[in-house]
């Protein structure tokens, strides 16, 4: 996806579906990565289904604390890579 919100190396060949994908906030992205459902393989059903439950379950303080620590992985992950380029 041209904005780099969605690795498009990880996206679907389903226009529905990439839709469906590109509508979550960026918590909820990352809580989506976490849990194996930025993939090329991932169909519709599925993304529909883990809103529908984002919607109906109290996962708030759970998702939280989920995408922080994503969001902390990859910031290492680029930390690392930040600092192996120095090093060249």
């Amino acid at each position: 996806m041209d904005s780099g919100r969605l690795p498009g190396q990880k996206l679907p060949p389903s226009y529905a579906t990439v839709y469906q994908l590109a509508t979550l906030t960026s918590e909820q992205l990352r809580l989506a990565d976490q849990r194996n459902l930025i993939r090329p393989d991932v169909t519709r059903p599925e993304i529909v289904r883990f809103k529908r439950d984002l919607r109906s379950k109290d996962i708030d303080h759970v998702s939280r604390r989920e995408a922080l620590q994503a969001e902390r992985d990859r910031l290492r992950e680029r930390l690392a890579g930040s600092r192996s380029n120095w090093r060249r």
